[in-house]
């Protein structure tokens, strides 16, 4: 799922010098939120188990020109 229906998302995986980092842009500028997920729901942990599982740090930015965001996370190795 991605912040604007319908709309072209990329997405990157990268290995750093200690870490892999998975990037994935969309045309929002909506904040990424993480939602309180209702005990017997099937959606809205993904942010945070990707947020649990992040051990190199994760967050976003605005990319200028207005062309959307990035939304990032690192797993240490």
């Amino acid at each position: 799922m991605h912040a604007v229906e319908g709309h072209e998302i990329q997405a990157w995986v990268t290995r750093l010098a200690g870490a892999i980092e998975f990037r994935v842009w969309d045309p929002s500028h909506a904040p990424p939120v993480v939602p309180k997920a209702d005990f017997d729901a099937e959606d809205g942990r993904g942010l945070m188990m990707v947020r649990s599982l992040a051990s190199g740090g994760c967050g976003y930015r605005h990319l200028d020109g207005g062309l959307g965001k990035v939304v990032w996370a690192r797993l240490a190795l």
